[in-house]
């Protein structure tokens, strides 16, 4: 199995057959603005592309430091702040969308 310099699976480096779920499914494109900002940010963390909407932020090889990343990109690009635990139950791009929407300043 191929691993990175700090000794975890290097998913980017695992054949499609052997990737875990939400890896190489087909991806569900953002369907509204909030979805493709949001899209564009986690493709930027994750350096992943493309993204689906419904894959799993941790699934797709998030961590603690780009989560932390992630809401602080999230912050600047929505002038609203997505608490690091709503991440927890919000891990996908459609969750987050939905979080923002409720949650956000107009919300």
């Amino acid at each position: 199995m191929p691993l990175t310099s700090s000794g975890k699976l290097d998913r980017k480096l695992l054949p499609r057959a052997l990737a875990p779920a939400g890896l190489g499914s087909v991806p569900v494109a953002p369907r509204d603005e909030g979805e493709r900002r949001l899209a564009a940010l986690w493709e930027q963390v994750l350096g992943a592309r493309p993204v689906s909407v419904h894959d799993g932020f941790f699934r797709l090889g998030g961590h603690s430091l780009t989560a932390l990343r992630l809401i602080v990109l999230i912050r600047g690009a929505f002038d609203d702040d997505l608490p690091l635990a709503v991440l927890s139950h919000a891990d996908t791009i459609a969750r987050q969308a939905s979080w923002l929407r409720e949650h956000g300043p107009a919300g």
